[in-house]
């Protein structure tokens, strides 16, 4: 059915469309400056409601009955009086808004999952998120919540350093860093706090973090040292849960380290492979400027410094009974075979990392 040319009615006039086989109808007060409508049905009549004193013929409106299988309508109305602003009705949802949709729910789903989970972690996703919205407040916040190299060298900024030491890795910028940092701390709530308790937990992120967070700073402090560029004092901002994402990688391969995440064509896909693999792939990111270099570096010096403190530092509390005493001791470390840092690398790798690394590490 094609439609009339003929202007709309003037603003106080309304249209009733009328589907032939059903009761209901569709009132649409023509009150817009551009007004675009797609109908499909079988039989469709068009008349004025009766409260207006205008024919449909005077209109322009056509009141016979189409009898194809569908039936298309359209109506553009135009009027100088109401101004530029127009109405768009439209039946198919955009791409945008289903991915909206679908990460409202993935987020509102994490909300429920991580409200049954610890306090500890609790705190830690709310500041998260706290520092996301607040983060919308301009570049003075970014500036204040992360971390910049050439402060941490200036003496005058000492109290920003402190601060941002810590928040740093709690300031997120993008949407999807924060359902992956939430993702993360979930994870940590559920697999490696009921081993390890909450507070080992939170030392563990206190020493992986800061000293990740000051080797990040250095290496932009020497690369200053070398080229003169002023951009890596004052112009990076480190900020971000990447760092905090290295460290758990190196944890699951700490508790699980033949474990089999999924098999492929080319091989099988194990918890020692996870820190290697991500550490490729954000370099490959990275390289194609999906990802800036400061996560990739926030990454490999966490993997390092989590590392370090497993291997060495870390505290253990083993008991020992017998039929009259007991006795506790405290061990610090893991020296086991499977946690050697050259594990960490595919096969064909280890003896070039070993063999460098055992002189570093071992005999200074």
């Amino acid at each position: 059915m094609q439609s009339s040319t003929s202007p709309l009615p003037p603003p106080s006039t309304t249209i009733s469309i009328l589907p032939t086989n059903t009761n209901e109808s569709l009132t649409i007060p023509s009150s817009s400056s551009s007004l675009a409508i797609t109908i499909n049905a079988g039989q469709i009549p068009l008349k004025k409601c009766p409260n207006s004193s205008t024919t449909s013929s005077a209109s322009g409106y056509s009141t016979r009955h189409d009898r194809q299988s569908s039936v298309q309508l359209k109506i553009q109305a135009s009027n100088s009086d109401i101004g530029s602003g127009g109405l768009a009705i439209h039946q198919k949802t955009s791409y945008w808004q289903k991915f909206r949709r679908t990460m409202n729910y993935i987020f509102s789903h994490l909300i429920i999952l991580l409200s049954q989970l610890s306090p500890i972690v609790q705190s830690f996703s709310g500041l998260i998120i706290l520092l996301y919205l607040i983060q919308f407040g301009g570049e003075i916040t970014v500036d204040f919540f992360a971390l910049i190299p050439g402060e941490i060298i200036s003496p005058g900024q000492w109290y920003h350093t402190v601060i941002a030491l810590w928040s740093h890795a709690f300031l997120e910028t993008r949407l999807a860093w924060i359902i992956l940092d939430l993702l993360v701390l979930s994870f940590c709530g559920t697999l490696i706090e009921p081993l390890w308790g909450h507070k080992e937990v939170l030392r563990f992120m206190v020493i992986t973090l800061i000293p990740t967070a000051i080797l990040t700073s250095i290496h932009y402090v020497i690369l200053y040292c070398l080229t003169y560029d002023g951009s890596y004092l004052f112009n990076v901002r480190i900020h971000g849960f990447f760092g905090f994402y290295a460290a758990i990688s190196v944890t699951v391969k700490q508790l699980l380290p033949q474990s089999i995440l999924f098999a492929t064509a080319f091989g099988r896909l194990k918890n020692d492979h996870i820190a290697f693999t991500i550490t490729v792939i954000a370099t490959i990111l990275y390289a194609l400027n999906l990802l800036d270099g400061v996560q990739v570096i926030l990454l490999i010096y966490g993997i390092l410094t989590s590392w370090l403190y497993l291997r060495f530092l870390q505290p253990h509390t083993r008991h020992l009974y017998t039929s009259d005493t007991s006795d506790t001791t405290i061990t610090r470390g893991d020296l086991s075979d499977t946690f050697a840092f050259e594990t960490f690398f595919p096969n064909v790798l280890r003896p070039l990392v070993a063999i460098p690394f055992f002189i570093v590490i071992y005999q200074w």
